[in-house]
C-alpha cells in the first residue's frame, strides 16, 4: 500500500489520474469511517434494549399516572398465566390522609379479581400498591419510608374467582374466594417492619369443581367434612430487609417470618401455622458476581385435618425446584433452599446457573416429595440498572427438563 502523504502536498493531490483517484476516494472514505467510528462511540452510550422498554414504560406510565391509573401485570392463581390489570389510587383523597385504591385484573384463562382498600395504604413513591400484602413487595416502603409514612392502617374488600388457577398437578378447581380484611403496619426502623391482619374469607366451589380428578362431592376432600368453608383469619409478618435494587439485587438480606392462625367458622376445621424465608446476597469480588441463597419453609398445626390445598403453601414452578410444574409438591410442612449464581455479562444481560431442592409432607397422596428433590439449571435475565424485567430458566430433575420464561426476579 503506498503512503498517503505521498498523494497528498498542501491539501493537493501530486500524481497523476490513477492516484489521484485513490487519493479522491480516501479523501471520501476517512470522514465516513471518522463518523462510523463515532457512532459506534455513541452506541456504547446508547440505551439497551431492556432499558428502552424499561423507558418506554415508564413514559407511558408516566401520562397515566397523572390520571392516577396505573396498569400492572400480575398472577392470580399458580398456573393461571399472566392477568393484566388496572389500579386506580389517591394516596389523599381530596387534601385528606385518607387513600382510595381499586383494581381489577383478569388472567389469560379467565381468572379475575376485584379489590379495594382505603384508609392509608403502604406505597411506593410514584407507584400503586402490590396485589400481594406481604412486605416482600414494599422494599421501597420498608427501607425509605419518611416519618409521616412510618405507619399504615387500612380496609381492604377482595373478591377472587378462579376458572383456571390450577393447585394440584393436572387439573383446575373453579372456586371463588371472598375476603374482607383489615391490615395494619409500621416501620419500626429503616429495613424493619411489623403488620399484621385481621379478616373473614370465605371459600365456594363453582359448579364445575372437581376433586383430585374426580367429580366434586361436597365432603370428598375431608370425609365429614363441608368442602365450602369460612374462616376467621389472623395474621402477622416480620420482616428485616437491607437489600440493594431489590428488584435486581447487588447485596444484602431478606428474612421474613410470618404466623397466621385460620379459625374455621361452623364446621369448618382451623389451622395455625409458621413461616420463614430467609435470603441473603454475597457479592464475589464485585457486583457483577452475585451469589444469591435462600431457605423457606412452613410448618402447620392442623389437629389431624389437613390444611385445604388451596391455602396450603408449595414447591415447583419458578422460585425453588424449578424442573417441576407449580404446585407439584405442597403439604401441611415444606421447606426449601435454592442458591444462585448471577454473573452480568451484559448492562442489559445476567447468566445465571442454580441448584434448588426441598421436600413436602402433610399434603393429599401422591403430591408429597418421596424424600428429598433436587432441581439444577441454568437462566438468563433481561436487566436494567435497577430491576430484572425477563428471565428465562431451563431447569432439570427426576422428573424431566422445564422450560421457565417469567417476568421479574427469582428470589
Amino acid at each position: 500500500m503506498l503512503p498517503f502523504g505521498r498523494f497528498v502536498r498542501g491539501g493537493t493531490c501530486q500524481a497523476g489520474p490513477l492516484r489521484r483517484l485513490i487519493c479522491l476516494l480516501l479523501c471520501a472514505l476517512l470522514p465516513c469511517v471518522a463518523a462510523r467510528a463515532q457512532e459506534v462511540d455513541e452506541g456504547e452510550k446508547r440505551e439497551s434494549l431492556p432499558e428502552r422498554v424499561e423507558r418506554v414504560v415508564r413514559d407511558t406510565s408516566t401520562r397515566l399516572k397523572e390520571k392516577r391509573l396505573y396498569p400492572y401485570v400480575t398472577s392470580l392463581a399458580t398456573g393461571g398465566g399472566a392477568a393484566p390489570g388496572l389500579a386506580y389510587f389517591d394516596p389523599k383523597l381530596g387534601r385528606g390522609a385518607v387513600g382510595l385504591y381499586g383494581a381489577v385484573s383478569h388472567s389469560v384463562k379467565g381468572d379475575s379479581l376485584l379489590e379495594l382498600r382505603l384508609g392509608r395504604v403502604p406505597h411506593e413513591a410514584g407507584r400503586a400498591p402490590r396485589r400481594r400484602l406481604a412486605f416482600e413487595r414494599m422494599p421501597e416502603w420498608v427501607a425509605r419510608a419518611g416519618p409521616e409514612g412510618r405507619l399504615f392502617a387500612y380496609g381492604r374488600v377482595g373478591q377472587l374467582d378462579l376458572e383456571a388457577g390450577r393447585y394440584l398437578r393436572g387439573y383446575s378447581d373453579p372456586l371463588r374466594q371472598r375476603s374482607i380484611d383489615a391490615v395494619a403496619g409500621y416501620r419500626i426502623a429503616p429495613g424493619l417492619a411489623v403488620q399484621g391482619r385481621v379478616g373473614f374469607l370465605a371459600v365456594t366451589p363453582g359448579e364445575d369443581a372437581r376433586t383430585l380428578g374426580r367429580q366434586f362431592k361436597a365432603a370428598l376432600d375431608v370425609p365429614g367434612q363441608a368442602w365450602k368453608r369460612d374462616f376467621l383469619r389472623v395474621t402477622s409478618e416480620l420482616v428485616w430487609d437491607t437489600r440493594i435494587r431489590p428488584r435486581h439485587t447487588q447485596g444484602g438480606s431478606f428474612v421474613s417470618l410470618r404466623l397466621e392462625s385460620y379459625q374455621g367458622v361452623g364446621d369448618t376445621p382451623g389451622f395455625r401455622r409458621v413461616a420463614l424465608d430467609a435470603r441473603h446476597y454475597l457479592p464475589l469480588g464485585s457486583t457483577r458476581h452475585i451469589l444469591a441463597l435462600r431457605a423457606a419453609g412452613s410448618r402447620a398445626r392442623t389437629g389431624g385435618i389437613p390444611v385445604p390445598y388451596y391455602l396450603q403453601y408449595s414447591l415447583g414452578g419458578d422460585s425453588i425446584l424449578r424442573s417441576y410444574p407449580e404446585h407439584r409438591f405442597s403439604g401441611d410442612s415444606i421447606y426449601g433452599v435454592s442458591a444462585e449464581y448471577r454473573f452480568q455479562a451484559l448492562r442489559w444481560l445476567q447468566l445465571a446457573a442454580f441448584l434448588d431442592g426441598g421436600a413436602a409432607s402433610g399434603g393429599f397422596a401422591g403430591l408429597d416429595s418421596l424424600g428429598f428433590r433436587t432441581s439444577t439449571g441454568v437462566g438468563a435475565r433481561l436487566t436494567t440498572g435497577n430491576s430484572v424485567l425477563f428471565r428465562f430458566d431451563v431447569a432439570r430433575g427426576a422428573e424431566g427438563t422445564r422450560f421457565n420464561a417469567k417476568i421479574g426476579y427469582s428470589f
